[in-house]
């Protein structure tokens, strides 16, 4: 009966031990939420770049009671923002905005361009997530990874609309995020 518990002994400590490391592994700290490096008011057109399109339109549903309509019978894209010297690399930039879209026959996303003075223009569109015809308020982002000294000169930030029909655009913001 001794030689019995002696054989148990070790698969307990093996259980507690393997307990003791699922325990560990599921307190360990979240990542750090992302920083907010700029919000961009949608109550006047005054701070968008390509205003040939856009108009202010007051609305509850909106975030600070009013956003930026765009309709157009066509393909378009509206330049909504340009930034320059964020001063931000070794990190993940993301574009976030709410869209929304009314008749809409093609598909509306936003999209972020960095440019890198001598060395080319990339882009992040958020495709998985783009509206078409009539939807709701949907949350868009375009994320953009930026490595160590990776520091573009410029952020350009755009809606983008394959086609004819009503797009809303709203509590658009720029972060910062740890890369992953």
């Amino acid at each position: 009966m001794r030689h019995l518990a002696a054989k148990r002994a070790p698969r307990h400590w093996l259980v507690l031990a393997c307990f003791v490391l699922i325990l560990a592994a599921g307190c360990s700290k979240p990542p750090p939420e992302p920083v907010r490096l700029q919000s961009f008011s949608m109550d006047s057109p005054d701070s968008i770049v390509d205003t040939n399109l856009v108009r202010v339109e007051k609305d509850p549903a909106c975030e600070g009671g009013a956003c930026l309509r765009v309709e157009t019978s066509g393909p378009s894209k509206v330049r909504l923002f340009a930034l320059d010297n964020l001063n931000v690399e070794d990190a993940l930039l993301l574009f976030q905005a709410r869209v929304r879209s009314q008749g809409l026959t093609g598909t509306a996303y936003i999209e972020m361009w960095c440019i890198f003075k001598g060395r080319g223009q990339y882009f992040s569109r958020a495709l998985d997530t783009a509206v078409t015809g009539d939807t709701d308020w949907t949350l868009q982002t375009a994320p953009f990874r930026l490595e160590e000294g990776q520091n573009p000169d410029q952020v350009l930030l755009n809606l983008v609309i394959e086609g004819p029909g009503t797009v809303w655009i709203d509590d658009a913001a720029l972060y910062r995020a740890p890369l992953p």
